[in-house]
């Protein structure tokens, strides 16, 4: 498979003002990125990573959910709950900053669920290391994305980012992206809700992680990257004419 195999060729679409240029609706895709005010670390060690995972599952609940309430020997991901926020496509934690891939299940998903993880790892954050303040710079930036044309672009650039950032050689030596849960290489942290364009690479579990796996290897071009990260700061779309035309409307 080549990157023009399965990502349609679109046209990119960036509204010019630093102000998010769209609502979040119900069944559509967005790229969510977060980082700590002054580029500040938001995690220190293996301890932080693994509580923000657990939070950020925790979070994504429309019933309150603490993490002292639930039983030892239970494992977090393993909780039900009755409705959440947002199906998680993908997520990338890095040292002072958190990428996701967010559709929304219910209206005011998205800031809903990110205003509490926020809130929730700010506390165990100012309570571990004596601090007190805003961990988070600001409000959060956001894309939306057409599935169609750049989702598995958008999928790729963030669980590239260890990569990028030369913290690893490959995705799969990075435990606290998604990659491996897409490659079903995951014991416990299961966060994804997998959606229709990674489950649409191939029938057979197998087939697809490999189609997936070798999609992601190729890497991403310099273009693509940077209309990426500028359509993100700026709060734009990412998608073809069709597209924007239709959110227009």
């Amino acid at each position: 498979y080549t990157q023009d195999s399965l990502v349609h060729k679109g046209v990119l679409c960036i509204l010019e003002q630093m102000e998010r240029n769209f609502e979040f609706s119900v069944d559509e895709y967005y790229h969510i990125y977060t980082r700590g005010v002054d580029k500040r670390d938001i995690v220190t060690d293996d301890a932080d990573r693994e509580l923000f995972l657990k939070l950020l599952f925790l979070s994504n609940s429309t019933e309150r959910i603490q993490l002292r309430n639930i039983p030892k020997g239970i494992s977090v991901y393993d909780i039900k709950r009755k409705d959440t926020f947002v199906d998680i496509g993908e997520y990338a934690l890095m040292t002072n900053h958190i990428h996701m891939i967010l559709e929304p299940s219910l209206e005011r998903g998205v800031s809903l669920m990110v205003q509490s993880l926020g809130r929730k790892y700010v506390r165990y954050v100012n309570g571990k290391y004596k601090r007190t303040g805003t961990l988070w710079e600001g409000r959060f930036k956001s894309s939306l994305i057409d599935k169609d044309t750049y989702l598995l672009s958008c999928l790729r650039y963030v669980e590239l980012n260890p990569v990028r950032a030369g913290l690893v050689k490959r995705p799969e030596d990075y435990r606290w992206s998604s990659f491996n849960e897409h490659m079903g290489d995951v014991a416990d942290e299961r966060l994804l809700d997998f959606d229709d364009v990674f489950l649409g690479l191939a029938e057979k579990d197998k087939d697809r992680r490999v189609n997936y796996r070798n999609f992601v290897r190729e890497g991403i071009d310099d273009v693509q990257l940077q209309n990426i990260r500028t359509v993100t700061q700026k709060g734009g779309v990412l998608g073809d004419e069709a597209f924007v035309e239709k959110l227009s409307r």
